[in-house]
């Protein structure tokens, strides 16, 4: 409530009054301190020419900022001083002097550790491993397409007979007709060679790297070589029966058919040889007419030892190689043995060119050629069958026949 009555100011008035009062005395304070501080930088600039005490100055100045009166200022915060001892009653001693604290004991000495154990000596070293088993030698690739050299050790009817497969010239590449017993006829390329056509259906096609694929690999071997021949001998799911035994027999018509009655065979050319144990080529039919593809496959089906009935790998020549002639023979290249067509001239040829041609195939395709030419008549032989070698000998079998043939 607002305070009323006569003589008395009112509440308003009262508190601007006593903040005039406030602001004169602390405008009054400021002008006086400023004063004082000046006065204060002057003295200690030159102390010897300024009368005043500079201390009662400065408490001056203080009391004029501080408000409170002495009594309630709160003194400098200082340790509190010890408390004075009680009075000693007389005729005591005098007190001793305290004793200093004594510092705290020092902890016990550990006991010595034992001293460190001697190195241990080193392991001894370990053995080294042993060696990792050689990996085994990769297989050679197969001989390059070339002619295989030379011989080191002389075998002049191994380099004859290279000589004349690689001539397609010569009597050995026009044997490779297509028809029974006929020429390679010049002009007609690799289609009139047997090797384009399927051995069991003349007229149909086949490449000539299919046959001469499935002859290395003996797909064939398992025939009867005897197909077309009188009697059950001759039927083509019949195999012929052997008394043990039967090695691979070669040579000119009437040294087989002498070599199998001296060796106890009876009957005609095929039977004498069956009963004699002893394996040749006679194919007679028309399902499976003979040429010398055929002729090819049943030499390898040989140096294979697959040929039924062979019982091994054994080959005999009635004819020894090393006696055969084949510059200037009157049996090579002429119509000279057995032949179902007339051979007269360039359209056939007859079983004794087949006999020189055999022993310079096994030549080419065996690495153990020399051997071959070191065969007496009746000695039994293995062919030692290189497939590089094959192979270079297919290379020169495939290039046609060219030109008239020559005599070696």
């Amino acid at each position: 409530p607002e305070a009323s009555g006569e003589g008395r100011a009112p509440l308003p008035s009262l508190l601007e009054a006593r903040r005039a009062r406030s602001a004169a005395r602390g405008f009054l304070l400021l002008s006086v301190g400023l004063s004082l501080v000046s006065l204060l930088m002057a003295a200690e600039e030159t102390p010897a020419r300024f009368p005043f005490p500079l201390d009662a100055i400065g408490r001056r100045l203080e009391s004029l900022f501080d408000p409170l009166p002495p009594e309630l200022r709160i003194p400098p915060s200082s340790p509190p001083a010890p408390p004075l001892p009680p009075p000693r009653p007389p005729g005591l001693p005098p007190p001793s002097p305290p004793t200093p604290p004594q510092p705290p004991p020092a902890p016990p000495m550990p006991p010595p550790s034992p001293p460190p154990p001697p190195p241990r000596p080193p392991p001894p070293p370990r053995p080294p491993p042993p060696p990792l088993p050689s990996p085994p030698p990769s297989p050679l690739p197969p001989s390059p397409r070339n002619p295989p050299p030379r011989y080191r050790t002389p075998c002049e009817k191994c380099d004859q007979c290279q000589d004349l497969l690689a001539d397609p010239r010569f009597i050995f590449r026009r044997m490779w007709g297509s028809q029974a017993w006929r020429q390679w006829k010049i002009g007609t390329g690799l289609a009139g060679s047997c090797f384009e056509w399927q051995r069991d259906s003349p007229g149909t096609w086949q490449s000539a790297q299919a046959y001469f694929m499935d002859t290395l690999l003996g797909k064939h071997c398992q025939t009867n070589w005897y197909e077309g021949n009188g009697g059950d001998l001759g039927r083509q799911d019949h195999f012929p029966t052997f008394e043990g035994p039967a090695p691979a027999l070669l040579g000119f018509d009437e040294a087989i058919d002498h070599y199998c009655h001296a060796a106890g065979g009876h009957g005609g050319h095929a039977r004498a040889c069956i009963s004699a144990s002893l394996n040749i080529l006679s194919l007679y039919g028309t399902r499976l007419p003979y040429n010398i593809c055929r002729n090819f496959e049943w030499q390898v089906c040989a140096a294979k030892g697959l040929v039924p009935g062979q019982g091994g790998k054994g080959i005999i020549f009635s004819k020894a190689p090393k006696d055969l002639e084949f510059e200037g023979s009157p049996r090579l290249g002429q119509c000279s043995g057995y032949s179902q067509v007339d051979c007269v001239g360039e359209d056939g040829y007859a079983t004794d060119s087949i006999f020189f041609l055999e022993v310079c195939l096994f030549s080419a395709i065996c690495s153990n050629r020399q051997d071959l030419f070191r065969l007496r008549s009746g000695d039994e032989w293995e062919c030692d069958l290189d497939e590089g070698a094959y192979w270079d000998l297919i290379e020169k079998l495939r290039t046609p026949p060219v030109g008239a043939w020559q005599r070696p």
